[in-house]
């Protein structure tokens, strides 16, 4: 029998301060299928992810095909931020691997990397390769291998202050000083001597490759482009000047476009001048007379080539005259420069220049900012300003950025696309809502709670009032929300939380190609105060009630599953 309690549509007042969202009940269903639904879900028993469910007195961890019951410290355990995905979490005696516990101090621990099969981490006292400590590392001096800059740090490959290692594998006459990642692509490295892949040697027609850039590898004998033999290049002077770089003892190359290395017209005697900038998606060079860009001749007239300088990982440029964005024109048929709108008083430098920590987001000149996304110029920023825009200091699930309120620039909080509050307001697309700035915070995913509300947030209509939760009792649990009264997903109310456990979750339909619009679906066992539930989530949630007591004979999927007592 299929019974629908009552779904009551959306309301919304008039006001975008006040948007209401009535109760929605969720569809018990008491024929509700017990089993996956088909679709493109991989074989797995569990849901594919690596997941841990915190309840109340212990924890179920689940992956692919393993499910396992915990009973670790629940005050003290966490998953690991960015690393639950892999199955990483702690507590106060020790650390969490897909579900396996080991005990040990947790001071300083660090997640290393992994490769098909194992994830490699340390503490301060030990490195480990999943839940085996390896005894001959040193966990003070064992770290990624990066790059020589220091921008970008492998996952397979580790040093200490002697060795490199592929995962715990030590690779033997490599050499330290002058190893080096190789860009966009994380199997391999190289040294002074020797490419590597896989942590092993790489040989062409049993020569050893050497790395020169990008683009270009030799032999004793041999220059590859692009993995294809050409000649004209002397072998023994051919070195790296960068990603799109190369020279040898007459010329300079370019390796950047078309299928084939392209020659710079830069004479031999200012090869002691050559200086690169190149990261991103940009590649310039200067004998100290011209500025290339790859293989271009820029004008004189676009840049000071003595003050040109670029800010190490965007596309953005600057000379003494300003800052500048590149864009492809159309009607020119041609990449062009944009400058920067600041207001400019004295000659751009390095000292007066400085870029969002790790982003192009800002760009501060002086004491000015400008956000080349938004095409907003800041002005008038305080030192406090600039330095926590600057570095984006991370709160919990959101960030920190520059706005403007009546012509002034103040610091924002942005939470979602058109979300964000200051000290005075919550705002939804630049308009003031009722939500209480001082006590608005993040739940999980959608939902926010203030001092007053607990709130759904839909882009396009704002925050939404979920006027039937219990605010004081509101808490996150385990990808749910719930009170002191009832669970809930996407505003719907599904079951009573008295004594409420999470017990396992199972892939339900995924999709399959491009024109399948068929919701995709998980199921999740839960039990309360009333017994066993049932829930499909999907665009609509249903549930089926199963019994004070859990009938393993319903389907499979519970045959060999422990239910704690």
């Amino acid at each position: 029998m299929k019974i629908l309690i009552y779904i009551i549509t959306f309301l919304f007042a008039t006001s975008c301060h006040s948007q209401e969202k009535n109760t929605l009940q969720a569809t018990q269903d008491d024929a509700l299928t017990i089993g996956t639904t088909g679709g493109m879900n991989g074989g797995c028993k569990f849901l594919e992810q690596p997941v841990y469910y915190v309840n109340e007195n212990y924890i179920i961890y689940q992956d692919c095909n393993t499910r396992k019951i915990l009973y670790a410290d629940i005050s003290s355990f966490e998953i690991v931020k960015y690393y639950g995905q892999y199955g990483i979490a702690l507590d106060k005696n020790g650390v969490y691997v897909q579900g396996n516990f080991v005990a040990t101090d947790t001071t300083g621990f660090t997640f290393l990397g992994i490769n098909e099969k194992d994830l490699l981490w340390k503490t301060n006292t030990s490195v480990y390769k999943n839940t085996t400590v390896l005894p001959k590392l040193n966990a003070s001096e064992f770290t990624r291998l990066s790059d020589q800059q220091k921008k970008s740090y492998s996952g397979i490959y580790f040093k200490d202050n002697s060795n490199i290692y592929y995962f715990d594998k030590k690779i033997e006459g490599a050499d330290l000083a002058t190893a080096d990642l190789i860009y966009n692509d994380n199997r391999m490295f190289y040294d002074k001597n020797y490419m590597y892949k896989d942590g092993e040697i790489v040989f062409l027609e049993a020569e050893p490759l050497l790395y020169v850039n990008n683009s270009l590898k030799k032999t004793a004998t041999k220059v590859l482009y692009h993995n294809k033999v050409i000649s004209n290049i002397d072998t023994k002077t051919l070195v790296g000047l960068s990603r799109h770089y190369a020279k040898d003892k007459n010329n300079v190359y370019s390796s950047s476009f078309g299928d084939d290395i392209k020659t710079l017209p830069i004479n031999k005697a200012d090869f002691n001048k050559l200086k690169v900038w190149d990261h991103t998606n940009s590649a310039y060079i200067t004998d100290g007379k011209n500025l290339f860009r790859y293989n271009e001749i820029l004008s004189k007239n676009e840049f000071d080539v003595a003050t040109f300088g670029t800010f190490g990982f965007t596309d953005f440029v600057y000379d003494k005259n300003g800052v500048y964005t590149r864009r492809y024109d159309k009607e020119l048929d041609k990449v062009v420069y944009d400058k920067f709108p600041f207001k400019y008083t004295d000659d751009v430098s390095s000292k007066n220049l400085q870029i969002t920590e790790g982003s192009s987001l800002y760009v501060y000149y002086n004491n000015q900012a400008y956000e080349e996304s938004t095409k907003t110029l800041y002005e008038n920023l305080t030192p406090e300003q600039i330095e926590i825009s600057k570095n984006r200091p991370h709160i919990p699930n959101n960030m920190v950025r520059l706005g403007k309120l009546n012509s002034k620039v103040i610091l924002r909080t942005l939470y979602d696309y058109k979300l964000s509050k200051d000290n005075n307001a919550v705002y939804h697309d630049g308009k003031k809502t009722s939500a209480d700035p001082v006590t608005f915070r993040k739940l999980d995913n959608n939902y926010y709670i203030d001092k007053d509300n607990v709130y759904q947030y839909n882009r396009e209509k704002g925050l939404l009032v979920i006027n039937y939760i219990d605010v004081e009792t509101t808490k996150y649990f385990n990808g749910f929300i719930m009170d002191k009264n009832y669970l809930y997903s996407n505003g719907t109310r599904i079951i009573k939380s008295y004594k409420l456990e999470i017990l396992a979750s199972f892939p339900g339909y995924r999709l399959g190609c491009g024109l399948d619009e068929t919701p995709g679906s998980d199921f999740y066992l839960f039990r309360n105060a009333e017994g066993f539930w049932w829930v499909k989530v999907s665009n609509e949630i249903t549930i089926r009630f199963l019994g004070k007591t859990l009938n393993k004979k319903l389907s499979p999927l519970f045959e060999n599953l422990e239910t704690p007592q």
